[in-house]
């Protein structure tokens, strides 16, 4: 999947030094270099990911085993839980609607190229991209089965860059507000010890809970 991801940026280096630069268009060797940064971005999140698998990996498997130690606490324990789990969940939404706008610029945009030049002029096929590709191919970009494997080949590129976005970047923020959550039952459970009066055996032992809550936690 990542093979396919990086020929498309290999094509998009290829048109920016050998096409765009010698012909001295400037604005579509910005256009395709943005798409270059893109690639550059997801490479580096995807490196992340890769490197840190086993971390990322025991990092879930650890929230989803607080989500499960939840269903046990009291009540006023599982609100802080689900609160902080729904701020994580509205980070996640806002992140997929941003990738999903971003990735469906391109579809409107050719979208609406085509419908305004059937409308003004004469149908004609308009690439989810369009860049210029070697002569083999460039030749021949506006044939019918050509043109539907190009747009696939860049909704792929779309799809791809988006999907990594969606799935990559709100993890920090997912994890520090579970954090935070775990936090906020700590200072809690505190606050609950020295409500009524207890024996200094049990407030010790209390204590000794919410200091292996909490350094658990930190890790």
């Amino acid at each position: 999947m990542y093979g396919i991801f990086l020929s498309v940026f290999i094509l998009l280096v290829y048109s920016i030094i050998f096409q765009d630069l010698k012909n001295g268009d400037s604005t579509q060797a910005c256009a395709n270099g943005i798409l270059c940064v893109v690639y550059i971005v997801v490479t580096f999140n995807y490196c992340i990911m890769f490197t840190y698998r086993n971390v990322l990996e025991e990092l879930i498997d650890r929230m989803n085993h607080d989500y499960k130690l939840a269903k046990n606490f009291p009540e006023k324990e599982q609100d802080i839980v689900l609160s902080f789990a729904q701020k994580g969940q509205g980070i996640a939404k806002i992140w997929l609607i941003v990738g999903i706008c971003a990735c469906g610029l391109f579809i409107v945009k050719q979208f609406y190229l085509t419908i305004y030049y059937t409308i003004t002029s004469e149908f004609r096929l308009i690439h989810l991209y369009d860049l210029t590709y070697p002569d083999a191919v460039e030749q021949v970009k506006y044939n019918t089965v050509v043109f539907c494997i190009l747009y696939i080949y860049f909704l792929y590129y779309d799809v791809f860059a988006t999907m990594m976005f969606i799935g990559f970047s709100p993890l920090g923020s997912i994890f520090m507000l579970h954090a935070c959550g775990q936090l906020e039952i700590a200072k809690e459970r505190i606050l609950e010890i020295f409500k009524e009066y207890k024996s200094s055996e049990e407030i010790n032992k209390q204590l000794k809970e919410v200091a292996t809550f909490l350094n658990t936690t930190y890790r």
